[in-house]
């Protein structure tokens, strides 16, 4: 495992840098705040993943070969199940963007991805349905409301 996390975080650091340096060459709108032209918000993701690549190197480097648990990537069959749900909402998730519109369909795959990867015992489904609502709102707010993104409506909405 140690050595896949190195290369992985590697890997993960060199598509940041690219995509950092690529999303500077977008068109940039003059007289504009820079956070509304077109590479502000893939230049911000590049440094979020070259942080969080960085941050996988750096445990991966200090792991020793005692601290690591068993190889198997599913230790049950539940974690299998769950896992298999999560790639299925999202393949259907741009389904529901077309039909139901931006607001349903974020707050359905929020609700049901949180709900697979979430420990059941600490999280209940009040606290599943609050961050996906939060997470859902947020995101509109954002796109929506400040930087006047529209958003597909939908066929029932």
């Amino acid at each position: 495992m140690k050595k896949s996390d190195i290369i992985t975080s590697i890997c993960l650091l060199i598509f940041s840098g690219v995509l950092y340096f690529q999303s500077g060459t977008f068109p940039v709108r003059e007289g504009r705040v820079k956070v509304l032209n077109a590479g502000f918000y893939p230049q911000l993701l590049a440094v979020i993943l070259g942080i969080l690549a960085l941050l996988l190197l750096v445990v991966s480097l200090r792991k020793t070969s005692e601290n690591q648990k068993s190889n198997k990537f599913w230790t049950t069959k539940s974690a299998l199940f769950l896992f298999f749900i999560a790639l299925g909402m999202l393949i259907i998730y741009p389904f529901l963007l077309s039909s139901l519109g931006f607001v349903v369909a974020t707050f359905i795959f929020i609700v049901m991805l949180v709900y697979c990867l979430s420990d059941k015992e600490k999280f209940g489904l009040t606290s599943i349905l609050l961050v996906s609502t939060g997470i859902t709102a947020i995101i509109f707010l954002v796109f929506k409301v400040f930087i006047k993104i529209p958003f597909p409506t939908g066929y029932l909405f």
